[in-house]
């Protein structure tokens, strides 16, 4: 019996982040983009009888960036006012609002100009998960996306209050495995202006920010 010439695809895994990522994307930008997949990931797991398939999820938290400047800006000012170094500048943001549910996830990645450097600011709706579920999703898109590692030479804790919260912060500096690079590594949890949880991950370059600037960009958040 003849094979026929054109045999079916196999179908499509709704979760495969490899659709969504675009020829020319950055490794800081693909990690930025898998949030918001693995967020909306979260969304079906605590809302699946809500009528949203997984497939649908995805497709919203990925229409749902912006690349405009300004409206980076804006979504950065709506989660926490901070300010970012001069050298890195806005290069996406994502602002999902789900149909009769509404707001969900809001987040913005800064880069530097090589995209040697960046800070992604990221706020989720506590109503759909709890901290500890947002920080682990966070965490595990970071690490599963980003190529670049950096083996830890030191590190110590930042402790403070942003709009009259606790927050926390761990500060690393370390060497890059593939690069050589020695580079900052900040994450870190705190409450966003409207009292939700949020996150901030810094990754940067030694050469070009000292301790003290790392330190001046973290305190400047209120």
């Amino acid at each position: 019996m003849s094979q026929p010439t054109n045999p079916t695809p196999p179908p499509i895994n709704p979760y495969d982040v490899r659709e969504l990522r675009r020829p020319g994307m950055s490794t800081t930008s693909k990690v930025f983009l898998g949030l918001g997949v693995g967020c909306a990931v979260i969304l079906m797991l605590c809302c699946g009888g809500l009528g949203f398939s997984g497939y649908a999820l995805v497709r919203i938290a990925k229409n749902s960036t912006v690349h405009d400047p300004r409206q980076i800006e804006d979504i950065l000012d709506e989660i926490v006012t901070i300010q970012v170094p001069d050298s890195l500048t806005p290069t996406i943001g994502i602002n999902v609002d789900l149909p009769v549910l509404g707001p969900f996830l809001k987040g913005v990645l800064y880069q530097d100009a090589k995209k040697k450097s960046m800070l992604l600011v990221g706020r989720f709706n506590p109503s759909f998960a709890n901290r500890d579920t947002f920080e682990t999703q966070l965490r595990s898109s970071v690490e599963e996306r980003d190529s670049e590692d950096i083996e830890v030479s030191e590190s110590e804790s930042l402790d403070m209050k942003i709009h009259d919260e606790p927050a926390h912060f761990s500060i690393a500096r370390g060497t890059g495995r593939e690069s050589h690079e020695e580079s900052w590594e900040v994450i870190g949890q705190f409450e966003a202006l409207d009292g939700g949880p949020a996150i901030l991950i810094f990754k940067g370059r030694t050469v070009d920010f000292t301790k003290d600037q790392v330190l001046d960009m973290l305190k400047s958040m209120n």
